[in-house]
């Protein structure tokens, strides 16, 4: 009897110490799933955190093409401004030159300039002056 007796208690203290092992692992596997529900609530917040942010960077990016479409209409707005002017100014320039070459006719015989410029050709003042929208009446006498 002595023997299944300590056999016995053998085998009571190898269930404690299992029962104790299992309670053991109960509660590591209990703190191990707080830890997991955890970081599975941090890796949702920063995914909400990145797509938050990407939804920013999307709309600003919107906005930028916006404004770079907007730009881009001024610019050849400007630059077709531009090239009206020039041409304005080469008209310019080219009546100019009509009109210091009438002043600087040696033929001229002592006429005034407005006299001289009644009797020029129409066509080339007004071809000179009508691209430009300018309509000047002729004086006359």
């Amino acid at each position: 009897m002595a023997v299944l007796e300590k056999s016995s208690r053998e085998q009571s203290e190898k269930v404690k110490l299992l029962e104790a092992r299992v309670e053991t692992l109960e509660q590591d596997n209990s703190a191990l799933k707080d830890k997991a529900s955890k970081l599975q609530e941090k890796i949702k917040a920063a995914a909400k955190e990145k797509k938050d942010a990407v939804e920013k960077l999307t709309k600003l990016k919107a906005d930028a093409d916006k404004q770079m479409v907007s730009d881009m209409k001024q610019i050849r707005e400007l630059a077709a401004d531009r090239d009206q002017k020039v041409q304005q100014l080469a008209n310019l320039e080219a009546a100019a030159q009509v009109v210091i070459d009438m002043g600087e006719d040696e033929e001229a015989g002592g006429k005034s300039l407005s006299d001289r410029l009644r009797e020029a050709p129409s066509d080339s003042v007004a071809s000179s002056l009508t691209p430009l929208g300018i309509t000047w009446p002729m004086p006359y006498d």
